[in-house]
């Protein structure tokens, strides 16, 4: 608890692996030395009583959207080239190359 860095003072949303995965979350509390960990009833909970928490998450997730959003374009557009760049096996190459 105690090498905990200074900003982590959020919530935490984890999970268990395996066949009976359940949401959990886990709020360090650094200046108590104490962790809570709650499920989702104890996380609403929280949320209603630190409003500032719901719009931060709220930021957080559509910053993530973004990203999602983005890097599949971005994937899009590559899946696009390469299929380009095999169907022309001549892709880079001169007439000089060939001897011309």
């Amino acid at each position: 608890m105690r090498q905990l860095p200074s900003d982590a003072t959020n919530w935490c949303r984890c999970g268990v692996a395996g066949t009976t995965a359940k949401k959990f979350f886990v709020y360090p509390d650094a200046s108590k030395g104490q962790v809570y960990v709650g499920g989702p009833a104890e996380y609403d909970a929280y949320v209603k009583a630190h409003p500032e928490e719901k719009q931060r998450v709220q930021s957080a997730q559509d910053a993530a959207a973004k990203t999602s959003a983005e890097r599949i374009k971005q994937g899009t557009a590559m899946q696009a080239a390469t299929t380009r760049d095999l169907s022309n096996p001549f892709l880079g190459a001169s007439w000089a190359d060939f001897g011309y």
